[in-house]
């Protein structure tokens, strides 16, 4: 399959690789349809590694050269063992994170927090191909009204809204937004 791999600063090439694996128990092999470019997947490109792991990832074992991308919605095209809630068929997008499941932060299941997290297309291959396997307790299912090139944009605008919540605005506050790039037009347009 064709896909977009970062070998290192200003150095990401389409190329040909191995099919995305055969998913294992937990896991959904998922035919990608819509994928966006993060601002992350920028910044790798021209000034990384930064979270790009040189070495073995602690959790995923991966190292650089690692297929990019972590913004996309698809079809899932196979099923691991154990996994009950999702089916082939399924329109999907996903969280970006990987976590270990054992640790202080997912104890309390903040995975976002995990000591070891690795990242969809950072640390783990990613979604600037046309298949892509993934836990699937990552895994959203999307209501039949929401079209894949739309939910590509979810997790940029969940991050967006984190963003606000976490700030507790009240109705009536006043917020600067500095930067009118994707993660700043979104913040405005949910205040």
């Amino acid at each position: 399959m064709r896909a977009a791999v970062w070998y290192g600063r200003q150095d990401t090439r389409v190329m040909d690789v191995p099919d995305a694996p055969d998913p294992g128990p937990g896991e959904v092999k998922i035919q990608v349809g819509w994928t966006g470019i993060c601002g992350t997947d920028l910044h790798e490109w021209a000034a990384g590694p930064i979270w790009m792991p040189m070495e073995p990832h602690p959790l995923t074992g991966k190292a650089a050269p690692l297929i990019q991308g972590h913004e996309f919605a698809g079809v899932i095209a196979e099923v691991g063992p154990g996994v009950e809630h999702l089916k082939v068929g399924d329109r999907v997008t996903a969280d970006s994170e990987t976590h270990c499941g054992k640790c202080w932060a997912c104890l309390r299941h903040e995975y976002s927090l995990c000591e070891i997290c690795a990242y969809l297309g950072l640390g783990r291959d990613g979604a600037f191909a046309p298949y892509v396997t993934i836990p699937a307790d990552s895994v959203y299912v999307l209501p039949p009204t929401v079209s894949l090139q739309k939910a590509s944009f979810s997790e940029p605008s969940a991050v967006a809204l984190h963003v606000l919540q976490r700030g507790r605005l009240m109705p009536g506050e006043s917020v600067m937004i500095i930067g009118a790039r994707n993660q700043g037009l979104l913040q405005y347009q949910y205040l």
